[in-house]
């Protein structure tokens, strides 16, 4: 099934449960965090890291995750994303754009 910017719908090779639920810990947790700061729950990021005990870099790493297209996360949701999307190629080896298309692209959903 095909959509906007050639995604395409397909099942890619097989992804570890392990790999795969924490890929969705990530993101889940990217809109949690994000939540908190557009609702002033939290104040900042350096204040979310703190309460989680993770340095203030590796929480804006990964509240970017929050802007991901809805389709991939539901690819990740579904298992459906390229093996190489790992938890750690989304928070450290990947720039995000924030153009769902370029996305799509860089993330090698399609």
């Amino acid at each position: 099934m095909e959509s906007s910017c050639g995604l395409n719908r397909r099942r890619s090779q097989s992804f570890s449960g392990h790999r795969r639920l924490s890929l969705i810990k990530v993101v889940a947790r990217a809109h949690r965090w994000f939540d908190e700061i557009s609702t002033g729950k939290a104040r900042s990021l350096a204040a979310i890291g703190a309460r989680e005990g993770l340095a203030v870099r590796y929480v804006g790493r990964l509240i970017r995750l929050a802007f991901l297209a809805p389709d991939i996360i539901e690819s990740i949701v579904e298992g459906r994303q390229p093996t190489t999307l790992t938890a750690e190629a989304l928070t450290r080896r990947i720039e995000l754009p924030l153009s769902w298309c370029a996305q799509r692209t860089a993330l090698n959903v399609e």
